[in-house]
């Protein structure tokens, strides 16, 4: 028999849930690796975009001054 204790979960990362497994399944037993909630990624997508911009800035200045 498998036991049936309630579990903690948490997101690795602060965020917006922007989805959560349906109300009609609560109490009920889920699969290992089950999808339980997501996180909004917006956030995170913008910021990934601003240091992909940020890094290619810096890697435009050294091959500048490798040039000098």
């Amino acid at each position: 028999m498998t036991s049936r204790a309630p579990t903690a979960v948490a997101a690795p990362l602060p965020g917006v849930v922007d989805w959560v497994i349906g109300l009609d399944r609560v109490g009920t037993t889920v699969a290992e690796g089950e999808k339980l909630f997501s996180i909004d990624t917006r956030q995170q997508q913008a910021e990934l975009l601003i240091r992909k911009a940020q890094l290619a800035s810096a890697q435009a200045s050294l091959a500048r001054l490798k040039n000098m």
